[in-house]
């Protein structure tokens, strides 16, 4: 992976960020966890029990398929999708409170791609090949 670093290289794909309205409102006053769904079926409102469960799936990035020319710069992990878990949390004197946490489903290891001035795109490796 360290050999593709500062080189010319040629995608076909890349990561584009997405908005898609999901999170969780949480009210610790009423001990509640509510997942809030802004989608393309407009506002919907889902009651978690806060047990824990995985079955609020959020997507950050979507694979767009382009072909470019850019250099490398770098080499991060990317969380594509996730789902939001509410839960239930206990401190040392009993007390209940609710925290969220993310437990990632999609995972990419993926190139920092500068393919203009001053821009910049993140590209999955199996994407990549490297130019002469």
């Amino acid at each position: 992976m360290a050999d593709i670093l500062f080189k010319k290289v040629k995608c076909n794909a890349y990561l584009k960020k997405v908005h898609d309205g999901k999170f969780i409102d949480i009210s610790q006053e009423d001990f509640e966890a509510t997942y809030v769904d802004y989608g393309n079926l407009g506002k919907l409102y889902t009651v978690s029990e806060c047990d824990g469960s995985l079955d609020f799936l959020k997507t950050y990035y979507e694979l767009i398929e382009k072909e470019f020319v850019g250099f490398v710069v770098g080499i991060r992990d990317i969380t594509a999708t996730a789902y939001l878990v509410a839960d239930t949390g206990y401190r040392y004197n009993g007390e209940e409170f609710i925290y969220v946490r993310k437990e990632p489903k999609d995972i990419y290891k993926c190139a920092i791609v500068y393919y203009g001035n001053n821009r910049k795109r993140l590209v999955p490796l199996e994407n990549i090949e490297v130019g002469d």
